[in-house]
């Protein structure tokens, strides 16, 4: 099998985030990596005049990673159009969809369905549905497509964990016994984050450092451990992370249920970036999904109300805190490599009847 057999419909973005553009570009190292070509969708219109002037019979087998190929919210005013031009091309093909969010969910969870109507709904149930393959984060969003649009479990494989592919930094810091720094990564609007943030215990032996866009708001709390150290690029984070943190903290709202019904169908980029910096993580109990992972993967703590963090940390430090922080760097090698991503879209490909041998790839 050649590269022409198999596509990798890449969107290249603009206007997003950091994290946003790693993992599309992730997503196309690590398909190449498997032997599919990535193909650069440029513009709107790019998406159909590529599918459109393919040649007839080729590709047999395409990849396209979700939301980012086809947004179906209002803010994509072609969105009726790509699924009706993916719709097309897809007909007689193996289609394999890379879910790494539900924008719907998403913005119910955080943004109150500004950019979410009738047809954002029926667009999603129309592009699951021409799928042959579903790369899902875990059994509940499996469920959740199962429930809402009908996809069978057994078109469904799991990739678990978000992979990350920046490089592993060799720079290990020793923590001092002093005092421990805690990092928050991601976006830190203070609409979504602020009363967590504010929430934080105050500690003589803790420092809270924040990372990302929207954050200039933390400086004027006037509080001597919390410091808003600006935005960097995931390599850069990572590198600074592994230098400065000691503990990784996955912050989002406590309480509200759209919140945490969100979180349970998946993890997070900084999750995932915490890993390949070797810092453990820090992870509320009612985050089900991920301080699973946290506890099934030994590489972090999981605490029960924010005010549990000084006694969390120090009982961490006087115990098995070493051992964790390895744990976490052998997880970030895994997540740096593409290998939760590569597992899953070769169950797919097997699934499909594709032969993955990495000696039939040219």
């Amino acid at each position: 099998m050649t590269t022409e057999d198999r596509w990798h419909l890449h969107r290249q973005l603009s206007g997003v985030g950091f994290a946003s553009n790693q993992t599309n570009k992730d997503l196309c190292r690590f398909s190449s990596e498997m032997g599919f070509r990535c193909i650069p969708i440029r513009g709107r219109l790019d998406l159909s005049r590529k599918l459109l002037t393919a040649g007839k019979g080729k590709p047999r087998t395409l990849l396209a990673g979700y939301p980012a190929i086809c947004s179906v919210l209002t803010n994509n005013r072609l969105r009726r159009f790509d699924i009706a031009v993916l719709k097309r091309f897809a007909t007689g093909r193996n289609l394999i969809l890379y879910v790494t969010d539900l924008p719907i969910l998403q913005n119910v969870a955080f943004r109150a369905g500004r950019e979410v109507d009738v047809t954002s709904r029926r667009l999603e149930g129309e592009l699951f549905g021409l799928a042959t393959c579903i790369c899902a984060w875990n059994e509940p969003m499996a469920t959740f497509l199962k429930n809402e649009y009908s996809v069978p479990l057994s078109k469904q494989v799991f990739f678990e964990l978000l992979d990350f592919g920046v490089p592993v930094s060799p720079v290990q810091r020793t923590p001092p016994r002093s005092e421990s720094t805690i990092v928050v990564a991601g976006n830190l609007i203070e609409e979504q984050l602020g009363a967590q943030i504010r929430a934080l215990p105050p500690s003589s032996r803790l420092r809270y450092e924040f990372y990302g866009p929207n954050g200039n708001w933390i400086s004027l709390l006037r509080r001597p451990d919390a410091h808003f150290m600006g935005s960097l690029p995931p390599a850069e984070l990572v590198g600074q992370l592994t230098r400065r943190a000691h503990f990784g903290l996955v912050l989002r709202d406590y309480e509200d249920a759209r919140v945490l019904a969100y979180l349970e169908l998946g993890s997070t980029s900084k999750f995932s970036a915490y890993m390949i910096a070797g810092i453990p993580a820090l992870v509320p109990r009612r985050y089900r999904y991920l301080s699973n992972l946290v506890e099934r993967y030994e590489v972090g703590y999981v605490f029960d109300t924010p005010k549990d963090i000084p006694t969390v940390i120090e009982q961490a430090m006087a115990t098995d805190y070493e051992q964790r922080k390895e744990n976490s760097r052998m997880l970030g090698r895994k997540l740096s490599a593409g290998f939760f991503f590569k597992k899953a879209v070769g169950e797919a490909l097997k699934s499909l009847g594709v032969d993955n041998s990495p000696n039939e790839v040219t």
